[in-house]
């Protein structure tokens, strides 16, 4: 099946852009290129879907203190530990955010935050 794709998507670029591989080696080189152009597209449709995926409910709730904020530079996102689970922000919230605060959180499957509330006690700020 594969390569039964690899065959159709070779031939209509070749009509398309007018390339006659006459030559093996001419032949390799297209055939890379193609597999890097379709590989990149498979890559790119199925971190579309994990992504729509993820956005879907349901969704999880924490609720807890704020223990700790983290920068991770490998991975370029900002972290922060709600009773002891992992949840993704942006660099906004991580700003806004003190450690100690009471907040409630709507995140994705993934960790990703969704929604985070402030909670406020009954007799104000302590």
């Amino acid at each position: 099946m594969l390569s039964l794709c690899i065959v159709l998507v070779f031939r209509i670029y070749s009509h398309a852009t007018g390339f006659n591989a006459t030559k093996f080696g001419q032949l390799k080189v297209y055939s890379e290129k193609t597999m890097w152009i379709f590989n990149n597209a498979v890559k790119g449709v199925i971190a579309l879907a994990f992504d729509i995926f993820d956005a879907c409910p349901p969704y999880r709730y924490t609720e807890g203190l704020l223990e700790g904020k983290e920068y991770l530079d490998q991975e370029e996102s900002y972290v922060i530990f709600v009773s002891s689970n992992r949840v993704q922000v942006d660099e906004y919230t991580f700003d806004n955010l003190m450690i100690g605060e009471h907040v409630k959180i709507r995140s994705t499957r993934t960790g990703r935050a969704v929604n985070i509330d402030r909670m406020v006690p009954g007799q104000g700020p302590i």
